[in-house]
């Protein structure tokens, strides 16, 4: 039964995430923030050494996202779409690791419910549609969960696979510094307690795995910062503590948590209330915090609940320290999220007089949740906050085509965040794709885009 229902999860998933792809899937401006470059190393022979600029100008994300999209583009001839179906594919796979890891660490049943969950969670979904730097975290993150299990339980080699993860994880995004800290906390209880999965570490052959496993991804970024003061190194880890030092000051002032934060949340658990969302949120961390507690009392802890709580808190905290948490940073937390959500689940099934309607109501979400997505195409046909689809950039991308009429010409963005400079930059990939480059001289002829209520006008200025 356990099989079947592990199938059915996987062609669940895999079908919220392949379907309608190449017609739906995203391609924002920050997207072409990474084709350019990408298309670049392939045409140009251009090598990054780093990613885009980061909201902090002097810090830049990796450029590991860079080079597998250019991997990915050569065997396609250059069609974004690909990209899509590779980001998807490892949504699949993510469902299936999350499964295995949660049981290894909770239980079976915990471990069906959180892939159930994972699998149809609007926000998981559509970025698992999306092509971008971010898309693999997930992935990355329920390994590395599973890597530190595996070398709490005696394994020792697994922690050279944690320092490569986390190198790994700090090019996709930086913010995944967070994920690092628990890591950090458990190695310092370990060395104070003597406990075996830290005295085993200290053999030359393991530091040296650990050593060459962390600089390997990070050799980007050390070549990067010899001729650049060393900011995305030793100037980062100077940035981090001082936004820690910050952290108590911010809370005393009142942090700034934005709408959009809560419409995560919304999108992450139950699509259609924020209510309900907020509601089984509110109960699963009031269990969770109780049972950790409970279980704190009788010095009965388990590693699952001790890293699971680890990686809600320290994290989260982490993220709110930081800023009012964006689509990306949900995201991050996402697995650790749903995984309490699946606890507090399965405990009320443990309860005969509600398991039916306990049971019911968890298919009832994944299955409103998978419902909100394809009634609505993806959140691309939902009025004023319809979000852009590939297909509607395509068709813009061809009326653009027969405004300049085969002369030189450049792009001028127009609307919500057309201050910024990738803004224009996934048409630019989309039209030399095409055929049909913008000029990198100064021309006469300008092309102004403007996107509005999920719509795009084009236009000679």
């Amino acid at each position: 039964m356990i099989k079947l229902t592990i199938v059915f999860l996987i062609l669940l998933s895999s079908f919220l995430r392949f379907y309608r792809l190449d017609e739906l899937m995203p391609f924002i401006g920050d997207q072409g923030l990474f084709y350019l470059p990408a298309r670049d190393i392939l045409i140009e022979g251009v090598i990054p050494l780093v990613g885009p600029e980061t909201s902090h100008i002097w810090i830049h994300h990796g450029a590991h996202w860079t080079y597998v999209l250019a991997v990915i583009l050569w065997f396609f001839n250059f069609n974004p779409v690909p990209p899509a179906y590779f980001i998807a594919g490892l949504g699949v796979a993510t469902v299936w690791l999350l499964y295995k890891t949660v049981a290894e660490i909770f239980s079976k049943r915990i471990a069906l419910i959180t892939a159930f969950f994972y699998a149809t969670s609007p926000l998981v979904v559509l970025n698992a549609r999306m092509p971008y730097h971010t898309s693999p975290i997930p992935f990355l993150t329920i390994l590395l969960i599973l890597a530190i299990c595996r070398w709490l339980n005696g394994n020792v080699y697994y922690f050279p696979l944690i320092t490569f993860l986390v190198g790994v994880l700090y090019n996709h995004e930086i913010t995944t510094f967070v994920l690092f800290i628990p890591i950090i906390v458990i190695l310092f209880y370990g060395f104070i307690k003597k406990k075996p999965w830290t005295k085993k570490l200290i053999d030359k052959k393991i530091i040296f795995y650990s050593l060459v496993s962390l600089l390997v991804p990070m050799t980007p970024f050390i070549l990067y910062d010899l001729n650049n003061g060393y900011k995305q190194t030793f100037g980062f880890i100077v940035w981090v503590l001082y936004r820690i030092f910050k952290f108590p000051i911010n809370v005393f002032n009142g942090s700034d948590v934005s709408m959009e934060f809560f419409v995560h949340v919304t999108q992450l658990i139950f699509a259609p209330s924020l209510l309900t969302s907020l509601a089984i949120l509110f109960f699963s961390f009031i269990y969770f915090i109780y049972i950790v507690y409970k279980k704190l009392k009788k010095r009965n802890l388990d590693k699952g609940h001790v890293l699971l709580f680890l990686y809600i808190v320290i994290p989260t905290a982490g993220l709110f320290a930081h800023r009012s948490p964006i689509e990306a940073d949900t995201l991050l937390i996402s697995p650790f999220v749903i995984m309490v959500i699946a606890v507090f689940f399965d405990k009320l099934l443990f309860f005969r007089i509600i398991k039916i309607p306990v049971f019911a109501a968890i298919i009832l979400i994944g299955t409103i949740n998978s419902y909100y997505l394809l009634s609505t195409e993806y959140l691309t046909n939902i009025g004023s906050s319809s979000r852009i689809t590939f297909e509607e950039r395509i068709k813009a991308v061809e009326n653009i085509k027969k405004l300049v009429g085969g002369k030189q010409y450049s792009l001028v963005g127009k609307g919500e965040l057309s201050n910024f400079s990738m803004f224009t930059m996934n048409y630019e990939y989309i039209l030399w794709w095409k055929g049909y480059p913008t000029s990198k001289e100064k021309v006469d002829l300008k092309i102004v885009v403007l996107e509005k209520n999920g719509d795009i006008f084009v236009s000679k200025e």
